[in-house]
């Protein structure tokens, strides 16, 4: 049984280091699978773990404009997030889930879940390139992992 959580923090910081505590806490086990929800009250860019700064941020305009930049400890390109972009975590295991064990396949597998789902609602959405969903050729949400064990 996966843990659901809806926990959103008023700090962009506190959220991504929340995600990364359930990453740790799911690989050492001392707790189980999780899918997390969470929304940023404030706007903030956050970086994939092997961006470069300067080569995708305006840092100058964030500074003037106070908007925090920070990394996420996943992949994935740079983001501005903030109020309306819904955020989810997901820390699952290669022995619940095989079809995770590698990279490509566990995109189709949680991608294909979440297209599903939207779908129950009445949205047809779709799994996109590598890592994208899309709806009406219009994407609306991107993903990135961090594999551990």
């Amino acid at each position: 049984m996966i843990r659901l959580l809806d926990i959103s923090f008023d700090s962009p910081a506190a959220n991504l280091a929340l995600d990364e505590v359930i990453l740790d806490s799911a690989e050492t086990g001392r707790v189980g699978e999780t899918l997390r929800f969470w929304e940023s009250p404030v706007p903030f860019v956050v970086l994939g773990v092997s961006q470069i700064l300067r080569d995708e941020v305006h840092e100058d305009a964030c500074i003037d404009d106070a908007v925090p930049i920070l990394r996420r400890c996943s992949a994935g390109g740079c983001v501005l997030q903030g109020p309306g972009c819904l955020n989810f975590s997901l820390a699952l295991t290669h022995e619940g889930h095989p079809e995770v064990r590698a990279l490509r396949p566990s995109y189709c597998y949680i991608l294909n879940a979440i297209c599903g789902a939207l779908g129950t609602l009445g949205v047809t959405a779709s799994h996109n390139g590598i890592s994208d969903i899309v709806v009406e050729g219009r994407k609306v949400s991107g993903n990135a992992q961090k594999r551990r064990k």
